[in-house]
């Protein structure tokens, strides 16, 4: 669908895919900060960034190394950069209000927009042929559905089994 739409992989990778496997951390973290645990939130959000780059990234560079995009390099790599040191000083006062939450969430949508509009505006297709699927849309949108549910259950027990080890 995104290959139709003129969105490049880059850009799918950085909204669809890094979303949706950032949906299991959001629900844990909002379960955690629902039931009165806002130091589990806390610890999800920055062991899930260290994990995100030292075990996934590291990972996958050494069964496979790969070349990184200049665009990556140039605009997307500040950002991530900018969101983290944005955090670090929200921090400095040992409290995230919710205005600070509310920045984020605005950013992120107005980020992910901008990537959208601006890649459609390049109609950059990528040079390789689209990924193919055997899957029937159907199936695919059934399983996102069931895996949803799924984490809708498994973060809250997931949250009352670390609580209770903490």
């Amino acid at each position: 669908l995104a290959f139709r739409a003129r969105i490049s992989p880059l850009v799918v990778g950085l909204t669809v895919v890094s979303l949706g496997t950032s949906l299991p951390e959001l629900l844990v973290s909002l379960v955690a900060a629902l039931k009165g645990s806002p130091e589990i939130a806390i610890g999800n959000v920055v062991g899930s960034n260290i994990a995100n780059i030292s075990l996934v990234l590291g990972a996958c560079v050494v069964v496979f190394p790969i070349d990184v995009d200049r665009e990556a390099r140039r605009i997307h790599w500040p950002v991530m950069m900018a969101a983290t040191l944005l955090f670090v000083l929200f921090l400095a006062d040992d409290r995230v209000a919710r205005w600070e939450g509310l920045l984020f969430v605005v950013a992120l949508v107005a980020y992910v927009s901008w990537m959208i509009i601006r890649s459609r505006r390049q109609g950059r297709r990528s040079a390789e042929q689209p990924l193919r699927t055997t899957m029937p849309v159907g199936r695919a949108l059934l399983f996102l559905i069931i895996g949803a549910a799924g984490l809708g259950f498994g973060s809250g027990w997931f949250v009352d089994g670390a609580s209770g080890l903490a």
